[in-house]
């Protein structure tokens, strides 16, 4: 069990990791990173999962229309647990293996719009489709979900939220299968 100082660390770390992004504006590639508990002073670490950036565009490509985010989170997530899991295990044998570290979570960040929000009268920018947005989302191994979200209509206000229920939305659902196929 993570202890209440890592999950501060953690809420601290991914916001500085969402401003970085945002200090590079918008229609960004997504990222996914893995998580990472030091053994010997319980320090956290963060690795990019080396993913090609093609691999967010090759879906729309072979669909001929854009494919939400999600989608492609879940199929990564789907083959980085099945066909895949020999990348997996070797991409978090290097970064496991470099300073005695355990994965203890997954990290998204990306654009996308927002269907829950839309025509929400704050957000001038909101259309019957949704609201533009960028979402950091991570989960760890307790099952904690930590989202930020950022309007793309209003730039300078974020919301975070840390939360310790099932994952109930696709992105966090993804995660947890790649927190499931780290473990095996």
């Amino acid at each position: 069990m993570l202890t209440d100082a890592f999950v501060t660390a953690v809420t601290g770390t991914l916001t500085v990791m969402e401003r970085d992004v945002n200090s590079d504006g918008w229609d960004a590639t997504p990222y996914l990173w893995g998580m990472f508990q030091n053994h010997r002073d319980r320090s956290l670490d963060f690795d990019a999962l080396s993913l090609p950036p093609s691999v967010w565009t090759r879906m729309a490509a072979a669909a001929g229309t854009a494919v939400p985010n999600w989608v492609t989170v879940d199929f990564i997530a789907r083959h980085l647990s099945g066909d895949g899991i020999a990348f997996l295990h070797r991409w978090l044998g290097r970064a496991a293996g470099r300073e005695m570290r355990s994965c203890v979570g997954f990290v998204y960040c990306g654009e996308d719009l927002d269907t829950q929000r839309t025509r929400d009268p704050d957000v001038p920018a909101a259309t019957p489709d949704g609201i533009a947005v960028r979402a950091l989302i991570a989960r760890d191994i307790d099952g904690r979900t930590y989202q930020i979200i950022r309007d793309r209509a209003t730039p300078d206000r974020t919301v975070t939220t840390v939360d310790l229920r099932p994952a109930t939305s696709a992105i966090p659902a993804s995660l947890d299968r790649l927190i499931a196929a780290a473990q095996r």
